[in-house]
């Protein structure tokens, strides 16, 4: 082990510590505490390697500050979401709104007409000239559905589907196939391709045979 050198003040203390590396000796750490003067001033202490509890601390003060970066960035994709379906709600509202708008403007001279055959009613005399402004109406009110994608159902003829009929009445009979519909009670109508409400059917059924007696 090397002797430490003799010209060492002897305010100054040293301690060395010594560790064997592959058959070698080595310097481990050397710590110096002395209180060096200067001009009669006392001058500043040494500034010592980072231990590890001060590492680890650095860490720490790290990992805090990216966990608060990332919840910062949490809350704001949260609060941009709920803005985003806040609007959605509004727009299809909104839509809903127009659709209703477009429709009323349709039936709006539908309805005038309506007043105008209510009015003719009261004074006319030809009743047949009644009933062609009421069914001329009725073909104006069609029309009107059909430029919003309202449609009716085919029914009368048709096989029974139960997607869009409704069967109300069953009736037994040789004269038409069983499951044909027969009769319509009220209309169905679809909207762009969807059901909003089935046609309300009457449908044959094939006759139920007779149990012979034993």
């Amino acid at each position: 082990m090397p002797a430490l050198p003799k010209t060492m003040p002897a305010r100054c203390r040293r301690y060395v510590w010594f560790c064997r590396l592959e058959g070698g000796v080595a310097w481990g750490k050397i710590g110096l505490m002395a209180s060096k003067t200067k001009h009669g001033q006392q001058a500043d202490p040494p500034v010592a390697d980072p231990s590890p509890i001060a590492e680890l601390e650095l860490r720490l003060e790290e990992a805090i500050r990216e966990r608060d970066a990332a919840k910062d960035q949490a809350l704001r994709t949260l609060a941009d979401f709920q803005n985003f379906k806040k609007r959605q709600s509004q727009d299809r509202i909104q839509a809903r709104a127009d659709g209703i708008e477009e429709f009323l403007l349709h039936l709006m001279p539908v309805l005038d007409n309506f007043e105008r055959a209510i009015a003719a009613v009261e004074q006319a005399s030809d009743v047949k000239a009644v009933v062609g402004g009421i069914s001329l109406i009725q073909r104006q009110f069609e029309a009107a559905m059909d430029q919003v994608g309202i449609k009716p159902i085919e029914a009368v003829g048709k096989q029974f589907d139960p997607n869009t009929h409704e069967a109300l009445l069953v009736t037994e009979t040789e004269d038409y196939p069983p499951e044909q519909v027969l009769e319509e009670l009220s209309r169905g109508y679809t909207l762009n391709g969807k059901v909003i409400r089935p046609s309300r059917v009457r449908v044959a059924k094939a006759p139920t045979t007779p149990e012979s007696d034993e």
